[in-house]
């Protein structure tokens, strides 16, 4: 959609006044996203992959397999792989928005469809969505992936909250705004998937590996591991790294030692995770675990 020069990642300055685009980082493979600010239309062309963003401001014109839209700010706009389409802003101070690419087997296995001889029957409904509670989603999600580190990207963790965002993104999308019909939720012995995040801490295990033994789909392995434990995966996997840390740090172990054996990309992850979740940093918990006898050692 933007040519090479005037492509930017985050923090750079766009060559071209008139399109200014920034790289998302996703941790997964087959997963793109990309914020496009612009003046500018853009002549007729097409994806391989499913596409669903926001129109953050403005708003544009599109002339899509669908028929001629108007997309205005708010609404969720979206593409089916091989759907042609162009795009002109409605105002002359242009539109900025934001779109996640799926892979088409991608979307599919993360929306619970799992017959892959049925991808060209899967297709988004419709070019444009009035869908608030898709849209949190999103912005969530890309929020996230604009603030976090590189180090954080290819963290275990990371990888497995990506997961399990797109997962509950692309079933409701599937479920909600297309002709695919995701299985439902299905009851289960879940311990075995808290055990299995906890003995793989430092590498955790994809939603697809902890569900495939169980024989679920993602999103319903998400669903009732979340009615059991009051959290999904990554988030329960995340609280436990910090027990684990207070522990250690108890112990006397070093706070970059300690950081390094719970899985945190560096000390730095972990006193900003702390400071999130519990409201203290791990010095001040260093403070308070370790006798003060160890302390003055």
């Amino acid at each position: 959609m933007v040519n090479e020069r005037s492509l930017q990642h985050r923090g750079g300055t766009s060559a071209s006044s008139a399109v200014r685009a920034e790289l998302l980082p996703s941790s997964l493979p087959g997963v793109q996203a990309i914020r496009i600010s612009s003046t500018r239309s853009f002549d007729k062309h097409w994806h391989s992959t499913f596409g669903f963003g926001v129109m953050e401001q403005g708003g544009h014109r599109s002339a899509s397999g669908r028929g001629q839209v108007d997309v205005l700010a708010g609404h969720v706009l979206t593409h089916n792989p091989g759907e042609v389409h162009d795009g002109a802003p409605l105002q002359r101070e242009g539109r900025r928005w934001v779109m996640l690419h799926v892979d088409v087997n991608i979307m599919r296995s993360l929306g619970g469809q799992t017959d892959a001889s049925n991808d060209t029957d899967v297709e988004f409904t419709r070019p444009v969505l009035q869908d608030p509670r898709l849209v949190v989603q999103l912005q969530r999600l890309f929020k996230a992936w604009s603030q976090r580190s590189a180090r954080e990207a290819h963290d275990g963790l990371t990888r497995l909250a990506d997961e399990s965002a797109l997962t509950l993104l692309c079933t409701h999308v599937l479920t909600h705004h297309s002709t695919a019909r995701p299985p439902s939720n299905a009851p289960v012995a879940i311990c075995k998937v808290r055990d299995m995040l906890a003995a793989e801490v430092l590498d955790p295990p994809s939603l697809q590996d902890l569900s495939a033994p169980l024989g679920l789909s993602r999103y319903q392995l998400l669903r009732r591991f979340t009615e059991v434990y009051g959290l999904p995966p990554h988030a329960w996997l995340r609280a436990y790294r910090l027990e684990r840390a207070r522990a250690l740090i108890a112990q006397g172990v070093p706070l970059a030692v300690t950081a390094a054996e719970c899985g945190f990309a560096d000390q730095s992850h972990m006193t900003r995770t702390f400071r999130t979740l519990l409201g203290y940093s791990p010095g001040a918990s260093q403070r308070v675990l370790q006798p003060r006898s160890r302390q003055d050692s």
